[in-house]
């Protein structure tokens, strides 16, 4: 529901939580990507193109939360067009990293198998809430929660990073995302006194990839199709 009003040039929240995820983003790959001296030889090929095209869309992001406070919704909607194939070449990817991170066997919240739930729910995830915000783009209020959910639903790979490379525990990716979700929550309370259903409807995607991580993941089940696809 976009009944409620918002400023007319834009809401400087979504700009922040952008700039916030880019940050993220940084910080989780910069060891291993953005940083001068990162060692990089430790990425395939595959996660490295991926990582190009992730740090895209966080561009492309970026630069459209920064359109509409100055009123460029021309420019807006023409950069949204480009989002189409950004996202699509984003979504191959990543499923072709979800192949990559299991041939090396990447076991981070568990075994391998285990561990595909996670990227599998979050392009699958990302890939479902960016088509809604394309199918919403003409109520504002609401297409631009799913543009920015979409991204906070894929962040866990970075904060998952933040975790292991700071903290040396993974879970501690699943706090900050869950900090992340908390603040739109608190957000939409503040500005429009009620939670807007695209974020609670996002929000428990994300409460369904943990459940499906920790119920069905450690299944025999579960790892023996993991094997039959990728194996």
């Amino acid at each position: 529901m976009d009944s409620v009003p918002t400023r007319a040039h834009g809401e400087p929240f979504f700009l922040a939580m952008m700039l916030v995820l880019a940050g993220l983003v940084v910080a989780g790959f910069g060891p291993s990507f953005y940083f001068p001296d990162a060692d990089r030889s430790v990425l395939s090929p595959a996660l490295q193109i991926h990582g190009v095209i992730f740090s895209l869309w966080m561009l492309l992001l970026i630069t459209q939360a920064s359109l509409i406070p100055t009123g460029r919704y021309g420019l807006h909607k023409v950069m949204g067009l480009l989002s189409l194939p950004l996202a699509a070449t984003m979504i191959v990817y990543g499923f072709i990293a979800i192949g990559d991170a299991y041939a090396r066997g990447v076991d981070a919240f568990g075994s391998p198998e285990q561990f595909v739930i996670v990227p599998f729910m979050d392009i699958a995830g990302f890939a479902g809430i960016y088509a809604a915000g394309l199918l919403f783009r003409g109520r504002p209020a609401t297409h631009k929660r799913l543009m920015l959910l979409a991204t906070v639903y894929a962040i866990l790979p970075a904060t998952a990073r933040i975790g292991a490379v700071y903290f040396a525990n993974e879970f501690i990716g699943l706090i900050l995302q869950i900090v992340l979700f908390l603040a739109v929550m608190a957000y939409d309370l503040v500005s429009r006194r009620a939670l807007h259903p695209a974020t609670l409807i996002v929000f428990g995607l994300s409460l369904l990839r943990v459940g499906l991580l920790f119920g069905i993941g450690p299944s025999a089940a579960w790892a023996d199709l993991v094997r039959s696809v990728l194996g």
